[in-house]
């Protein structure tokens, strides 16, 4: 079984192709996470990176928001969001700034 099999992780700077956040999320991925939401201030690389994690992990699984980790609003609408949907949030990186 893979390390973080059903889990739901949040990801905060991963939103420019080829930073560390990014290879956060595709290793979550690879590590079996059910689902990966990445964040950062800036997304101009959204489609880019979404395509490159769903060409190796499948769809559905990854998500690319924009978010400002400085704005309490940002959070509580993110939370809520994925609290809804997923129903648990298992890990949070901090990887932004």
């Amino acid at each position: 079984m893979a390390r973080l099999e059903g889990k739901v992780a949040i990801v905060t700077g991963a939103g420019r192709t080829g930073n560390i956040g990014v290879a956060v999320c595709d290793a979550f991925l690879r590590e079996g996470a059910r689902a990966v939401i990445a964040t950062d201030m800036r997304v101009d690389d959204a489609d880019a990176i979404t395509a490159d994690i769903e060409s190796r992990h499948g769809s559905g699984r990854f998500r690319l928001v924009q978010q400002d980790v400085t704005a309490e609003g940002d959070w509580a609408t993110l939370v809520e969001s994925v609290l809804g949907e997923f129903g648990v949030i298992d890990v949070l990186v901090n990887n932004a700034g």
